[in-house]
C-alpha cells in the first residue's frame, strides 16, 4: 500500500528527520534515538509522537536512506547513509556580495533550483550556515523564500559558528515539478573562502562574488572530500571564470559541473587563493 503525505504523519516526519541527519552528516556526526525523540517532539508545526518517530525511522532504513549503529539497548545512533535519487538540485548559484568593507561582512544568497523526480511531495529541506566568526541569528537578517508559496523554518541548534536549520515549504515541491528556494543573511568571512556542500547531488554550481578590486587578482575553485577536507581538487579551469572590474569593485563569476552529494566545493579569493 502506497505511503500518502498526511501532514504531521510518518511521511512528513521521515523528510524532517531526513533533513536533520543529513545536516549533522555534513559535519560529521550521528544522532542518538532519545535525542531524535526529544527533538521532533519540539517542531514548531508539530509535535510528533515516539510511535510517528519509529514508523519515520522504519521508512527511511527500508529506503536505505539511512542507517543506525547500536551500542547498547540504550544507545543507539542514526545517521545518514546514501542520498535518495528523489530529489536533485538543478542548480545551485551561491552569490556573495560585500556590504561593509572594513568589517569583512558579506551578503550570502544561495539559490536553489530543486527537482522532483520522486513520487512524494517535498516538504522539507535542511540549510547548514557557518561561519569563521562568531555571529547571533537576530544579527544575520536571515531571510529564505520559495519561489511559490510560503515558507517556515526552525533553528534546531544555533552555536556562535553555526546554524542548523529545517525548512518547511508550505507549498512542497510536488513529484514531477520544480521550485526555487533561496537563503539570504549577512556574515563575516574572515577566511576569504566561501563553501557549497548539499546531501543531493547537484547537476550545476554557479558562484558570484563582489569583492573589491584589490581582492580578486587570485581566484581558485577547489572540490574536497569530506572526511580529508586537506585533499583537495583545483577544479578552476574545468568551469568558466569571468572577472569584470569596475572602479572600486570586481565582479568573480564561476560556473560549472556541481559536485555529487557530500563533496564540498569552495572558491577562494585573495592572498589565500595561493597554492
Amino acid at each position: 500500500m502506497p505511503l500518502r503525505a498526511v501532514r504531521c504523519g510518518a511521511l512528513e516526519a521521515s523528510q524532517a528527520i531526513a533533513s536533520v541527519l543529513c545536516i549533522e552528516a555534513l559535519i560529521g556526526y550521528m544522532v542518538r534515538y532519545r535525542s531524535l525523540v526529544l527533538m521532533m517532539s519540539k517542531t514548531p508545526w508539530c509535535s510528533y509522537s515516539e510511535s510517528t518517530v519509529k514508523k519515520a525511522l522504519r521508512i527511511l532504513l527500508e529506503r536505505e536512506i539511512i542507517d543506525k549503529e547500536v551500542f547498547s539497548k540504550k544507545r543507539v545512533f542514526y545517521y545518514y547513509a546514501q542520498p535518495p535519487e528523489d530529489i536533485v538540485v538543478e542548480k545551485a548559484s551561491v552569490k556573495l556580495e560585500i556590504v561593509r568593507p572594513r568589517l569583512g561582512v558579506f551578503r550570502h544568497v544561495f539559490s536553489l533550483l530543486l527537482r522532483n523526480d520522486g513520487e512524494y511531495p517535498l516538504v522539507y529541506y535542511p540549510a547548514l550556515i557557518m561561519g569563521d566568526t562568531a555571529r547571533k541569528l537576530r544579527d544575520m537578517k536571515l531571510s529564505i523564500r520559495q519561489s511559490e508559496g510560503r515558507v517556515d523554518w526552525w533553528v534546531y541548534e544555533d552555536t556562535p559558528h553555526t546554524k542548523h536549520i529545517i525548512i518547511r515549504l508550505e507549498d512542497p515541491v510536488k513529484p514531477g515539478s520544480k521550485g526555487l528556494l533561496q537563503v539570504e543573511y549577512l556574515w563575516e568571512e574572515a577566511g576569504s573562502h566561501i563553501d557549497y556542500a548539499s546531501c543531493r547531488p547537484t547537476e550545476e554550481l554557479e558562484f558570484q562574488l563582489i569583492l573589491p578590486k584589490r581582492l580578486a587578482g587570485e581566484i581558485k575553485v577547489f572540490e574536497h572530500e569530506l572526511q580529508e577536507p586537506l585533499d583537495r581538487i583545483d577544479i578552476t579551469d574545468k568551469g568558466l571564470l569571468t572577472i569584470t572590474k569596475a572602479r572600486r569593485l570586481a565582479t568573480v563569476t564561476w560556473r560549472g559541473k556541481g559536485p555529487d552529494a557530500f563533496r564540498p566545493v569552495r572558491i577562494q579569493w585573495g592572498p589565500s587563493s595561493i597554492i
